[in-house]
């Protein structure tokens, strides 16, 4: 008989045993989730407080210091593409080129738009990448055919590399955009002029 309760108590033991570990497993989860949610939130305060001090810096056209807080901000948050898109702008308004193409090929790339590949165009042939420059603007061209400044600004990069017949292209097309009224058909079709002499010149 001694024997038997012996071993219940053992049982007993053991169970209680279980019900501690479990309940510490337990705790140890309370405390891990709330860490998190500590750290998640401390994280994005530093976040918005962040970005209400590089939206301040801009707007009072403190480029230079919102230029240092992006590029601090954005090696914790690489992901905040308004902010790589904001770092781009401010690189532009400081005639930092190459970096802003840099940041304004990461935001395209993430997300493409026909403004940013417009953008990007404008900064390509600043660089001499002429290439890429005509690329991005056909991409933009190709997603909003109804834009004068698209049209007009692919054109006069194919003058530029000697493209004629395609400038001669864009130009028609941007002119089937303008009223018969418009004072910029006159500039158009001079350019159109321009093109076919060139094509005549290089015969």
């Amino acid at each position: 008989m001694e024997h038997k309760t012996s071993i219940k108590i053992k049982d007993s033991n053991f169970q209680f045993g279980l019900i501690i570990a479990g309940c510490i497993a337990i705790l140890l989860v309370v405390n891990f989730v709330s860490a998190h949610y500590k750290d998640v939130n401390a994280a994005r305060d530093f976040q918005v407080k962040a970005v209400k001090d590089i939206n301040a810096l801009y707007s009072s056209g403190k480029y230079d210091k919102a230029i240092r807080m992006l590029d601090a901000y954005l090696k914790k948050f690489p992901d905040d593409f308004k902010a790589r898109s904001l770092l781009a702008s401010a690189y532009i308004v400081t005639n930092q080129v190459e970096p802003a193409y840099q940041e304004a090929k990461k935001v395209y790339d993430h997300k493409p738009s026909p403004d940013i590949a417009y953008q990007l165009a404008l900064l390509a042939d600043k660089l001499g990448k002429n290439s890429e420059a005509i690329r991005y603007l056909k991409e933009a061209v190709k997603s909003r055919p109804d834009s004068l400044p698209f049209r007009t600004t692919l054109a006069d990069l194919y003058m530029k590399n000697k493209k004629f017949n395609e400038a001669i292209d864009e130009l028609n097309a941007a002119l089937k955009l303008l009223p018969k009224d418009s004072p910029y058909r006159a500039e158009i079709l001079n350019k159109i002029k321009d093109a076919y002499a060139r094509i005549r010149c290089c015969d």
